[in-house]
């Protein structure tokens, strides 16, 4: 039915999933570290899904999330321990689709995991602009087929944008709420990393102009006020880090 990676370094386990996914005519891949899972998923082509312990080393279950979330943007289903409300939230953060808490029940594992695949496989249009593609699915944008690089934040804003340029409702909050949703120490690091200028260059060759007059308030929203708010959200973030006397 479908290919999917299982990284866990807790072999008995990892061997209890991989056969239990294996009955319900799954493909499976296995790697027992996250630095295995990266090379596994560099070599092995058509991925659907990972599953991925929280707890593995040198790569823990959070980063390779973000990794694969970024560079692949296949569904991604973490497995926590217990009850602990962290690693779920946390999870969240790092991007995951899902998560499921150790010890596992199998027969509910495998109801999220059709729910993800169910889920990925309704595909959703690409946006075509002339020659430039915005892949909705796997998070790309090519002009003439030469893929752009552009975080993943720059692709959710650059597609909010594109989404939203006649909308007369807009409030630069909405902004905040549907791109921006993290922690202070993670949310830093991605707002640093935006480049408004590539956002701008897109938009402009795609004839795109973002200039609305709300009507929810008197407030227009343009490419200027979008810039304001991520500088003076750093701002705002930097201080709350200082605060907190979190390293960012």
């Amino acid at each position: 039915m479908a290919k999917i990676l299982v990284a866990d370094d807790e072999s008995r386990f990892r061997k209890l999933v991989v056969g239990f996914l294996k009955k319900d005519g799954h493909e499976i891949v296995e790697a027992s570290d996250g630095n295995e899972a990266l090379n596994v998923l560099a070599v092995e082509p058509n991925i659907d899904l990972a599953v991925l312990d929280i707890m593995m080393p040198y790569i823990n279950g959070l980063e390779l999330c973000k990794i694969i979330k970024e560079q692949i943007g296949i569904p991604v289903l973490i497995l926590t321990a217990k009850s602990e409300d962290d690693d779920q939230i946390s999870s969240f953060m790092s991007g995951a689709d899902d998560y499921i808490s150790k010890p596992v029940n199998f027969s509910i594992l495998l109801l999220r995991i059709h729910s993800l695949l169910r889920r990925t496989s309704e595909k959703v249009e690409n946006i075509h602009y002339g020659n430039i593609i915005i892949d909705l699915n796997s998070h790309n944008v090519k002009i003439n087929n030469i893929p752009i690089e552009l975080t993943r934040k720059e692709f959710e804003i650059l597609v909010f944008l594109i989404e939203n340029k006649n909308n007369d409702l807009l409030d630069i909050y909405d902004l905040d709420c549907k791109i921006f949703y993290m922690e202070p120490p993670e949310l830093i690091n991605i707002i640093e990393e935006i480049d408004m200028t590539k956002i701008q260059l897109l938009l402009d060759q795609m004839g795109i102009i973002v200039e609305n007059t709300s009507k929810k308030k008197e407030f227009v929203f343009n490419m200027h006020a979008v810039q304001k708010f991520i500088s003076t959200s750093s701002q705002f973030i930097l201080s709350e880090i200082e605060k907190l006397g979190i390293a960012s």
